[in-house]
């Protein structure tokens, strides 16, 4: 991964929940012992440290914490390790770690403490062209709410009220996004869309619904999300609403989102896409019950899979949502679904200063 960025040293300031300074370095090979952005230890097996948060940073050092360098020479043996406080104010050394010519990604996990975090290194011959200190994050998204108008297998002219299949294929912000067919190796595509309003009034009703029921099978709706960003992408929430009508014997009770593994889908659990690992077919990455009436779905996928999962830039990860029903010809409808993920943000405003300049000079 390479990080675009005016030739300088950079302090980036990014308002979050709090005020978090990522520090950045692009331009012309340097190694750690010459640049700025470390500090000396005097211990000759890791003579080198680079800090990503204090405990007096407060709320900033709680959140997750990422080294982004990519390493241009490498001394045989080059190696990192990471630093940092516990709960109980002591510190804890991480195991070392080999670096590779090219990216390296460092990620450290959120935490509920103030915390102290620092990467030591091995060497200071290790040369770098670029580095970022808790990159930037930019959320993006891509929906689907008009169904019916969307389904290909719907003709345009001789709109039906009910179409039993679906075809649905969008592209927003970098992303893509199809469901049935093509998203999967068994494409499952629910009951099809429906531009009935069951007899209901109110904006939700909009008259382009997703409908589950009539068998087991028609019960699963596929997805696939595909990254075309630019980069590497995480996967962070995924959101819709679900209808159980109160007047029916048979309903649904719950559902299940699962990716799905087959051919080159591919969703990555781990510090980064190159660090991480595929997840197993099947594994679950979110859960729920459902009510009568409408039901407002939000699941987080970081939460629900004790991690962060990422797409590769131009890969896909395909998506099962099943719901668990009462009798397999219980009716449900789906509208609202929003897919959200984050990528580096290269458009964060930024503040430019000498090459000579130090992140400690201007606290």
């Amino acid at each position: 991964m390479k990080f675009y960025a005016p030739t300088s040293l950079l302090i980036v300031a990014v308002l979050a929940n709090s005020l978090l300074c990522a520090q950045e370095y692009n331009g012309a090979p340097i190694s750690v012992g010459s640049s700025s952005l470390f500090d000396s230890t005097g211990n000759t097996s890791w003579p080198y440290v680079i800090t990503l948060a204090e405990t007096t940073d407060g709320a900033s050092s709680q959140e997750e914490q990422t080294l982004d360098i990519n390493a241009t020479n490498l001394p045989v043996g080059s190696e990192y390790r990471v630093l940092k406080t516990m709960s109980n104010g002591e510190f804890f050394l991480g195991p070392s770690q080999a670096l590779s010519v090219g990216s390296n990604k460092i990620t450290i996990d959120a935490v509920d403490f103030d915390r102290t975090v620092k990467v030591q290194f091995s060497s200071g011959n290790i040369t770098f062209d670029t580095l970022i200190v808790n990159a930037p994050y930019a959320t993006i998204t891509i929906s689907i709410d008009d169904f019916h108008l969307l389904n290909t297998l719907n003709d345009p002219n001789n709109l039906p009220t009910d179409n039993p299949a679906l075809s649905i294929s969008v592209s927003e912000n970098g992303l893509g996004l199809i469901l049935g067919p093509g998203s999967s190796i068994l494409g499952w595509d629910a009951w099809g869309t429906t531009s009935l309003t069951y007899g209901q009034s109110g904006e939700w009703f909009d008259g382009s619904l997703v409908r589950f029921g009539n068998s087991v099978n028609q019960q699963k709706l596929d997805f696939r999300i595909i990254n075309n960003t630019g980069s590497d992408a995480r996967l962070k929430n995924i959101s819709f609403d679900l209808r159980r009508d109160p007047a029916k014997a048979n309903y649904a009770t719950g559902f299940q989102l699962s990716y799905l593994a087959a051919g080159d889908s591919e969703l990555i659990k781990g510090s980064s896409v190159a660090d991480g690992s595929e997840m197993v077919n099947l594994a679950g990455i979110g859960s729920d019950v459902l009510s009568p009436g409408i039901n407002n779905f939000s699941e987080f996928i970081g939460q629900n899979i004790s991690g962060t999962a990422w797409i590769a830039d131009g890969g896909y990860a395909n998506i099962r949502l099943k719901l668990n029903t009462t009798a397999p010809a219980a009716a449900t409808q789906l509208d609202n679904l929003i897919i959200t993920l984050e990528i580096i943000d290269y458009t964060a405003p930024a503040f430019s200063f000498g090459p000579t300049t130090t992140a400690a000079s201007i606290e």
